[in-house]
Formats: C-alpha cells, sequence, structure tokens
C-alpha cells in the first residue's frame, strides 16, 4: 500500500492509497481502517478539519465522513469537484473549471446549493482630466461619466489615472471635438510531464518526474504570448496543482485570455465645442476571475479564513485577519480574495525571485505552506522565530521561514517538506515517517516519530 495523501484529524489521521482507497488510522490504533465511499467509488482527494473529512471522488462528487460514521453527500447538484474543505456546517470547494463554490448544510445534515464565489476586483477610476484640465467624475454601477467643457474644435486626449488588480495606471483616450458623432462599441518508474504553450514562448523543456512522490517544478519563467495574458497551466479545464505527484505521463497547457480586458472605452469619443454634454467612461472586463487549483479552511467556524492557490502561482487568503493570518501584511478583514504576500528577499536572500506557491494549509490563527521547490512557510499567532540563543515566539502578518528541525536556531536554513498540514496552533509536515508524537509544546519543528530531529538528515534551501 502507497500513501499518497495524509491529513490530520482530532483523533487520528485520514490517509489516501494510489488506489483510491481512504482509511483512518486512530491516534490509538495500531493499523489503519478503510473508508469505504458508496457504490464503491474511489477517492481523488481529502481535506480534514478538527473531527471531519471532505472527501472528493474521482467522479467529483464530494462526502463528508467522521470517524465511526458513514459517508455523506454534500452537495445536491450535478457540478463537479476537484478539492473542498468545511468549517463545521459551512463548506468551500473548487469545481473542475477551476471556480470556486460555497455552501451549508442544514442542521439535519442534508445537502445545500453550492454558489459561485465571484473573485473578480472592478478597477477604480481615481481622476480624469481634458487636455490637463480636471474633469468632474460621477459613477453608476462600474461605469463613470465625465463632464465635457467647452472647448475648441480638433482632436484632444482625456487621460484617465486609477488603480486595476492593485497597481496604479494611466491611460489616454482619444477624443475629438466638434466632428460627426459616431461610436465605437512507481519505484524507478520515470513519467515525462510535456509542456505546451499554446502560441507562447518560452516553451519549457519535457521534465522527467521519478515515481512515486516526485513533482513537477512549475517551469519559470512563465511564457509570454503577444496580446494576451498567462493563466497558468492547465489539465484540459482545470488548473494543475503542482503540489499532487505525478502518476502518469501528462501535457500541461498554457491556458491564456486575451488582454483586451486592459481597455478603457469612451463612448460618445466626439462632442461639441460648446461643450454640456456627457460622455461615459467605461472600465475594461475583469469578469474572468481567478482560477484556483488548492483550497484549504481554517479549523475555527466563528472566525474562520480561507487559502487558495492560483493558477499564477500566487497564493490568496481571506476571511477574518486580527492576527494577520491572511499573511497580506495588514490585520484587516477580508471578504474577497487578496494576494498573500512572498518571502521578503531582503530577509531572506536565497528565495528565488520567481517564487511561487505549491500548496497552503490553514489552521486556527495561523497557516502553513510549501513554496517553490524547498521552502515551506508558516505565518500567524505564535509564529516560531529564533535567535542564535534561543527559540522565541512573536506574532507575524507575512510569511515566515519554517526552520530546519536539524537546526532549530539556524536563522539560515528551512524546513524541506513534501506536504504541510496546519493544527489549532501548529502543523504538520509529510517530510518525515508519522509515528507516536512526543507530549509537550515545540515551537521548532521535531519527527512525529522519534520527538527529535532525524539523524544524518540535513536541510536547507
Amino acid at each position: 500500500m502507497r500513501i499518497i495523501q495524509a491529513q490530520a484529524l482530532n483523533q487520528g489521521f485520514l490517509l489516501l492509497d494510489a488506489d483510491g482507497q481512504a482509511r483512518y488510522l486512530a491516534n490509538t490504533a495500531a493499523d489503519s481502517t478503510a473508508v469505504n465511499l458508496p457504490e464503491g467509488m474511489k477517492a481523488s482527494s481529502a481535506a480534514t478539519n478538527n473531527d471531519q473529512a471532505m472527501i472528493v471522488d474521482k467522479g467529483g462528487r464530494l462526502w463528508a465522513w467522521k470517524p465511526g460514521e458513514a459517508p455523506k453527500r454534500t452537495n445536491n447538484g450535478n457540478q463537479q469537484f476537484v478539492q473542498a474543505t468545511a468549517a463545521g456546517n459551512r463548506i468551500i470547494a473548487i469545481s473542475r473549471q477551476g471556480d470556486i463554490y460555497k455552501w451549508s448544510l442544514d442542521e439535519q445534515g442534508q445537502p445545500g446549493k453550492p454558489a459561485r464565489l465571484d473573485t473578480s476586483t472592478d478597477p477604480t477610476l481615481e481622476s480624469a482630466s481634458l487636455d490637463s484640465q480636471p474633469l468632474k467624475l460621477s459613477k453608476t454601477s462600474s461605469i463613470w461619466q465625465a463632464e465635457i467643457p467647452a472647448r475648441k474644435p480638433g482632436p484632444a486626449a482625456i487621460t484617465i489615472a486609477g488603480r486595476q488588480d492593485g497597481q496604479p495606471f494611466t491611460r489616454s483616450l482619444n477624443y475629438t471635438v466638434d466632428q460627426p458623432l459616431t461610436r465605437d462599441d512507481q519505484q524507478g518508474t520515470t513519467h515525462t510531464v510535456t509542456f505546451n504553450a499554446d502560441g507562447g514562448s518560452p516553451e519549457p523543456a519535457d521534465q522527467n518526474i521519478s515515481d512515486p512522490y516526485g513533482r513537477v517544478k512549475r517551469p519559470t519563467p512563465n511564457p509570454a504570448r503577444e496580446g494576451y495574458q498567462f493563466d497558468g497551466w492547465f489539465t484540459g479545464e482545470v488548473a494543475y496543482d503542482f503540489s499532487k505527484p505525478v502518476s502518469k505521463d501528462l501535457t500541461l497547457t498554457a491556458k491564456w485570455t486575451e488582454s483586451g480586458n486592459n481597455k478603457w472605452s469612451i463612448s460618445p469619443d466626439k462632442g461639441s465645442q460648446l461643450g454640456r454634454e456627457s460622455t461615459t467612461i467605461t472600465p475594461p472586463d475583469t469578469s474572468r476571475g481567478i482560477r484556483f487549483n488548492q483550497l484549504s479552511g481554517s479549523k475555527d467556524f466563528d472566525l474562520g479564513f480561507s487559502l487558495g492557490v492560483g493558477s499564477d502561482g500566487n497564493a490568496y487568503a481571506w476571511g477574518w485577519n486580527k492576527y494577520g493570518q491572511l499573511g497580506d501584511g495588514t490585520t484587516t478583514d477580508r471578504h474577497t480574495p487578496v494576494l498573500v504576500k512572498k518571502p521578503d528577499r531582503t530577509t531572506y536572500p536565497d528565495v528565488p525571485e520567481n517564487f511561487t506557491y505549491v500548496q497552503v494549509s490553514a489552521g486556527w490563527l495561523a497557516f502553513a505552506s510549501r513554496g517553490q521547490r524547498r521552502i515551506r512557510l508558516h505565518l500567524g499567532l505564535e509564529q516560531p522565530m529564533a535567535s542564535s540563543a534561543t527559540t522565541v515566539t512573536a506574532l507575524s502578518t507575512v510569511p515566515v521561514r519554517v526552520r530546519d528541525p536539524a537546526n532549530p536556531t539556524d536563522t539560515n536554513k528551512g524546513l524541506k517538506a513534501v506536504q504541510v498540514s496546519g493544527g489549532d496552533l501548529s502543523f504538520t509536515s509529510r517530510g518525515q515517517p508519522m509515528g507516536t508524537p512526543t507530549r509537550g509544546d515545540t515551537t521548532a519543528p521535531v519527527s512525529s516519530a522519534t520527538g527529535r530531529p532525524p539523524a544524518g538528515r540535513r536541510r536547507s534551501w
């Protein structure tokens, strides 16, 4: 039996083997027991939260399971999912199209109807001017209007400024005065992973991945294609999850969106020299949203937060943020996804400039994440920090490095892991064999099998 995923529960672990069989290993048990889905369905992924697990079968159906109970269907529609998490009776899941859905179970545990979470962000227009003369702006819904003053006939330039996708921008829009009105409307086995840039360049070289635990390295830099935005690497319509082991030959294809959604328009673009007219300034269409390949929900029901890894390699977070657990550098609650900051290269100069996130796992007041190749990060309340002589705790609102268990006081060495799972005020990683944990608190990683750093292993970036 080869285990490809392990998730922590309050009283044990939920394991998933390579054949799609889920198993439960209780803390007091010597061996695991099978968790059988109805109709003999096999599991493709699982996520846990306290005493409950969310299991996605290979048909895309979602099941809730607790130790000692039978799995229950959690959604009442035909939507197919690839991953899900839950906090109490609230469920968040990623569909096979990369969209996020949320819903709740009622008091009798009956499934609700999933509702799609809109992740798009409207651009903001802050100012407009006609030949350097400020224009008065008004807004209705997502549309801005500008009052055009009197001006001599001829071409003019309207300059607009604002913010889009969190970045400032300035655009120049053409406008003509006194012209006719117009409208512009296995071990030892190697699997080959091939990349199809679909018209972009450079096209990454093939990667040969060793079975059973080998993972694809996200290609850098991202390909570019004139007139398009790179959305990420996909298998079919599903954003690829770079945290998963490769079990067969794959072709990852680049997905693109036309860059037309960066275009602001003005209508009408001509007017009388006498002025007293209105023109409408329309922002670009940003409704395509974010494609997610991974999702994780926090352990707390009332003060929860959620995390996701986007197809662009960024981590996103939203929800309660009193202790900075969203990782955006603030303690402001967020109702829509915001970017999680990347590791500070001033503090960690060995972090690659093209760093991307691979996996995230939400705990209670903290989260654990695994970055590109050899980095793992953790932040929030009671964040492990260390000086040269002692280990201390402090709050962090941005990602910080988790220490190498073999060198817990060395700030220049980080923990290498292939999987992480966040707990209440702690996290687990699958980089060491699982065994019997020791009693007592610790602010640095230790092997669960021995209670001490593993001998003969040294981990660094």
